[in-house]
C-alpha cells in the first residue's frame, strides 16, 4: 500500500481540488452560508474517499495479480520478490501448464523486474514523472458531483462519498493528455518488453515457456475485470499494449549486439525507446547513433572553444600589452564565428 500511495498521490491531489471547487460552486444558494469555509472539511472528505477508492482498487487487483511487479511499478523494496500463490495456481490451471513451471517463469520475471530497477535507479523516477504528467491531465467527472451537490444533507454529509466513488474520471481528451498517456504506456511497455526477452531466455529449459509467455502477453494486452475496476476507481491503466513491439526491439538489439546491447538501453534515460522506436525497432540504433554523434560533436566544439579561451588567456599574460591585445581581439572574432557554426549544429540536434 505505501508503494501505491506514492504513485497515485498526483491523482489524489487532482481529485481533491476538483471535488472541493465543484462542491463550493455548485451547492444551492441557501446552503452557501452553511458550507462557507468548509474547504478543509471537503479536503478531508476527499482524502477519505480516495483512500477507500485505492483500497477497493488494489483489493480488486489482488484477486488476479500474479506477482508484486506485474503492473510494472516498483511498489515494493527492490529486494522484495512476491508471488501470489493462489492466483498462480489458478492461472496455471487456466492455461493448462504445470504449476511448477509457471511458478519458475513468474519468479524469474519478478527477479528480472527487481534487477532492472536496481540496475537503473533513475527508472523509478521516470515512471513517477510519467504518472505525474498523466495525472495532471486527468479530468474529474464534475457532472456527477454537481448532481450530488444539490442533494447534500448537511447532517449526513459523509454519505456523499458513497454516491460518487464510481466513474469519477473522464478519459484523456486533449493532445497533451493523450501524449502523457502514450508516454506512460510506452514506458511500461519498454520495461515489460525487456523483462519478457530476458525471462524467455533464462527459462530456455522449461517445456512450457512458449505457452506461458504467450498467455502472459495476452493477459497484459487486454484489461481484465480487476484492471477495469482499477481504471474506473483511480483513473489509471497499466496495460502495456505495446509489449510485443518492445520485446521485438530488445530481441533485435540482442541479436545484433548481444546482451550488452540489449541492456545498454537502460544505461541512460536518453536511450529509452520512444513511440518511433517501437514503430520501427530496426531503426533504433541508427537514430541513437545519430543523436550521440551529434552530442559528441557539440562536446568537441565546446571543448575546443574552452581550450582556445584558456590558451588565449595564457598568451595575453605572457605577451606584451599591444601584442596580447591584438591576439585577444583576433581570438574573440574567431571564437564568435565558430560559436555561430556550433549553434547551427546544436539546432540541428534539437530537431533530430
Amino acid at each position: 500500500m505505501p508503494g501505491w500511495q506514492k504513485f497515485v498521490l498526483p491523482i489524489k491531489a487532482n481529485m481533491s481540488s476538483a471535488l472541493t471547487e465543484t462542491l463550493e460552486t455548485q451547492v444551492p444558494a441557501e446552503m452557501k452560508g452553511i458550507l462557507a469555509g468548509a474547504s478543509s472539511m471537503f479536503g478531508s472528505m476527499s482524502d477519505s474517499m480516495f483512500a477507500m477508492q485505492i483500497g477497493q482498487a488494489v483489493g480488486a487487483l489482488s484477486e488476479s495479480v500474479l506477482t508484486g511487479t506485474e503492473v510494472g511499478l516498483p511498489l515494493l523494496p527492490h529486494d522484495t520478490a512476491v508471488l501470489v500463490e493462489t492466483n498462480v495456481e489458478k492461472f496455471a490451471s487456466e492455461i493448462d501448464v504445470d504449476a511448477s513451471e509457471v511458478r519458475i517463469f513468474l519468479a524469474a520475471q519478478e527477479l528480472a523486474h527487481l534487477a532492472l530497477f536496481e540496475r537503473a535507479p533513475w527508472l523509478s523516477a521516470q515512471v513517477e514523472t510519467a504518472l505525474t504528467r498523466y495525472a495532471q491531465g486527468l479530468k474529474v467527472d464534475t457532472s456527477q458531483i454537481e448532481d450530488m451537490a444539490t442533494q447534500i444533507d448537511p447532517s449526513n454529509i459523509s454519505d456523499l462519498s458513497d454516491n460518487i466513488r464510481q466513474g469519477l474520471f473522464n478519459p484523456p481528451t486533449t493532445e497533451d493528455q493523450k501524449k502523457a498517456l502514450t508516454n506512460l504506456e510506452n514506458l511500461l511497455a519498454v520495461i515489460a518488453g525487456w523483462v519478457d526477452v530476458v525471462v524467455y531466455s533464462a527459462c530456455a529449459h522449461l517445456p512450457g515457456r512458449d505457452q506461458i509467455r504467450e498467455a502472459l502477453r495476452r493477459r497484459r494486452a487486454t484489461a481484465g475485470p480487476a484492471e477495469k475496476t482499477f481504471s474506473t476507481l483511480v483513473g489509471l491503466e497499466f496495460n502495456p499494449r505495446r509489449l510485443r513491439d518492445a520485446a521485438a526491439l530488445f530481441g533485435y538489439l540482442e541479436t545484433q549486439g548481444g546482451t550488452e546491447a540489449r541492456d545498454k538501453v537502460f544505461s541512460h534515460p536518453d536511450l529509452l525507446p520512444t513511440t518511433q522506436d517501437l514503430d520501427d525497432p530496426l531503426g533504433y540504433s541508427e537514430r541513437r547513433h545519430a543523436e550521440w554523434t551529434s552530442e559528441s560533436t557539440l562536446d568537441e566544439a565546446l571543448s575546443r572553444i574552452l581550450d582556445e579561451g584558456i590558451e588565449g588567456t595564457e598568451t595575453s599574460e605572457s605577451s606584451s600589452d599591444s601584442g596580447s591585445d591584438s591576439k585577444s581581439e583576433s581570438g574573440s572574432e574567431s571564437d564568435g564565428d565558430e560559436g555561430t557554426d556550433d549553434s547551427d549544429g546544436t539546432g540541428g540536434r534539437g530537431e533530430s
